[in-house]
This record gives structure tokens, sequence and C-alpha cells, in this order.
């Protein structure tokens, strides 16, 4: 890990463990970084259970006022020291009752805040440890009042869960009613329900490959590309996964080679950075970024994302 990011990390975190709070726009000056960066910190930190207090357009991590305050000010976790942690706890069975309660454990050393809060983290770190009983003893569950975001409602599910992801933020289950093993973000769950019922379908269960930048897919697409310092820092920081597959050309250029399960995140990821990206090597996702462009209506600044050996084919078909 590079030393400038471990700093900025711990910069962030003292910053705003103060009692005052900080713009966004203050806080990117204060540590040299960029707004999207501001918010990227301020979202991992509240996926690893951080709470913000917001009033006045500023932001300010919120600590209880007791015996634990001063525990609270003295325990916090980079989003790369958190991300270790995970993945140590990870290692372990996901049938294994200890890994449960060691994430209960940790959800409860990140939730020093109010008890409104509090309540909330005891239901996910509840949840949590419901699933891994209903795995330890193959048995059905409901998720209750489950938010999808694909189908844009709320309802129960009953499904049969078996793997937590590697980030132990989603979790694998077969829909019984679709017939479909599908990725269940923990934080939409409303309740899990441990039902009597035994898996009727444990031989179709079968997780999804996510690569680095957090999808799933049955797709399997090969890329490459080029960065500039810019783009290199953002993405080894908002997906830390990805820092397997970077290589140095020459210390102002990076390349980034790996397979990727559906071309949506990386998509997201090269728009965001069209200026400091170029495509090498995938024309799945160079085809797929030209109707992203063509759809976004950026046709000339589109070309600032460089794609080797088909620059001359895209202006044309741009043109025409």
């Amino acid at each position: 890990m590079e030393q400038p990011k471990i700093e900025r990390m711990l910069q962030f975190i003292t910053l705003l463990a103060g009692k005052r709070g900080y713009t966004v726009d203050e806080i990117a000056q204060r540590l040299e970084i960029s707004r999207r960066s501001v918010f990227r910190y301020i979202y991992t930190f509240k996926e690893a259970r951080f709470v913000f207090g917001f009033k006045d357009g500023r932001y300010r991590l919120v600590t209880n006022d007791g015996p634990m305050k001063e525990l609270a000010n003295t325990i916090w976790f980079s989003d790369e020291e958190a991300y270790v942690i995970k993945t140590l706890i990870d290692e372990l069975d996901n049938t294994n009752s200890m890994k449960a309660s060691l994430m209960h454990k940790l959800a409860a050393i990140s939730d020093m805040t109010n008890l409104g809060d509090y309540t909330c983290n005891k239901t996910y770190s509840l949840n949590i440890s419901r699933l891994a009983e209903a795995m330890k003893e193959n048995k059905k569950i409901i998720l209750k009042k489950y938010s999808s975001a694909h189908s844009n409602d709320t309802r129960d599910y009953i499904v049969e869960p078996f793997e937590f992801t590697s980030n132990s933020i989603d979790v694998w289950a077969f829909d019984t009613e679709d017939r479909k093993n599908k990725r269940f973000k923990i934080s939409r769950i409303n309740e899990v329900q441990v039902l009597d019922s035994d898996w009727e379908f444990s031989a179709k269960h079968k997780a999804g490959l996510m690569d680095d930048f957090r999808t799933h897919g049955d797709g399997c697409y090969h890329i490459k590309l080029q960065m500039d310092r810019m783009a290199k820092d953002l993405l080894s920081e908002e997906y830390p996964l990805s820092e397997k597959h970077i290589s140095d050309i020459d210390g102002s250029h990076w390349i980034y080679e790996a397979d990727v399960y559906k071309l949506e995140g990386v998509g997201r990821f090269i728009m965001g950075l069209y200026q400091h990206i170029t495509i090498l090597d995938g024309k799945e996702l160079q085809e797929y970024i030209f109707s992203l462009a063509v759809n976004s209506n950026l046709k000339c600044n589109f070309f600032k994302v460089k794609v080797k050996h088909s620059f001359a084919i895209f202006q044309r078909r741009l043109v025409t």
C-alpha cells in the first residue's frame, strides 16, 4: 500500500473526528484530493458502519458521550484496513458460527454512535448471524421487506442462502420462486426469518463470479487499460481488489489487465475518467463505451477516451 494513501486516510479520519464539521470543498482542499474522492471516502466508511453527522452542509464523524467516547476516538480503521479484516474473517468457512460472531463484534466496534444508529447496526449483524445459521443448518429463509434496486419494489423473498460474497456485503441465495441464484445486498434486508423447511434445490446452488468492479454476470470479457496517475489512484482506492492487476509502465502510466464479468462496472469507471484512460484491448468494451458516448451525446469529448487501432473507425461512426 502506498504511504501517501495511508496518510490521506488517517488525515480524513482525524479531520472529521473533531468537534466541528467540514464541507466537501473544505475536506478536498485540506487533504488535496478531489470532491469525488471525498464522497468515496464517506461512502466507504459508511459501509464500514461509521456514522457521519451532516448539518448546514458540513460532515463530521459522530461518537458517543460517555465512557466509550475515548475508545471510539481511538479505534478507527482505514478502508484498506477494514478490507483486510473482512478478508481474514472471510477465510473462515461460511457456516462457521465464529464467523457470524466476529462480524457481529466488528459491527459493534465500528458502531459507537447514537442509540438509533446502534439499533440499526444490531439488526444488520443479527441478520448476518441468522444467514450463517441458515447456511449451517441448510434451512430456507424469508428475506422480509427486501428492497430491490432492479425491480424498484420492496417485498418478501423465500430463498436458500448458501454463500457470503468475499466482501461480506452480499449473500448468494437461490430464489425458490424464480428458480435462480441471486445476489442479495445484506443492508437492504429488513429482517431474516429462518424457516423449518430444508433446502430443496442445493444441486442448483452456484455463486456467480464477481470482478474487481463489484459486478457479476455470466459473461467474461478480457480488458486492458492504460491509465495516468489520477486514474490509477482512483481505481486502486475505489476498487481495492484491482491492485493485483495493475502494473507500472514508466512511473507515469500504468496498465490494468484483467477479466470482467459485466461491462457496466468498468464502463461507469471509464466514462467518469475518459480523459485519463486509454482502452488498449477489449472489443466488447470498446463497443459498449462507444454506445454510451453516443447516448450521452459526448461526441467530440469522447475521443479523449483513446481506443488503440479503432480511433478512425469510431470517428467515422460518430460522423455518420
